[in-house]
């Protein structure tokens, strides 16, 4: 939907959700079950700025790869 892809969050909105995500890392239960529908209530802007983040934070391969392939599949 176009209007969701229009929201710009601010800053501190921004790192909340992002810190949020980076904690569903720790269960891959939840990783599975959760991930992909968390990440598509998102926007354009915050899933880019995910794609960045995996070149700082130390999280699970199996995170990274998953932001990745959204990063790519949005941009």
């Amino acid at each position: 939907d176009q209007e969701v892809y229009s929201y710009t969050p601010s800053y501190c909105q921004t790192r909340e959700i992002a810190n949020h995500m980076l904690s569903v890392a720790g269960d891959t239960k939840l990783l599975r079950k959760r991930w992909i529908l968390t990440i598509m209530q998102y926007n354009y802007h915050i899933i880019r700025i995910m794609g960045k983040l995996i070149q700082f934070a130390h999280i699970h391969d199996i995170l990274k790869h998953y932001i990745r392939g959204f990063y790519e599949w949005f941009d």
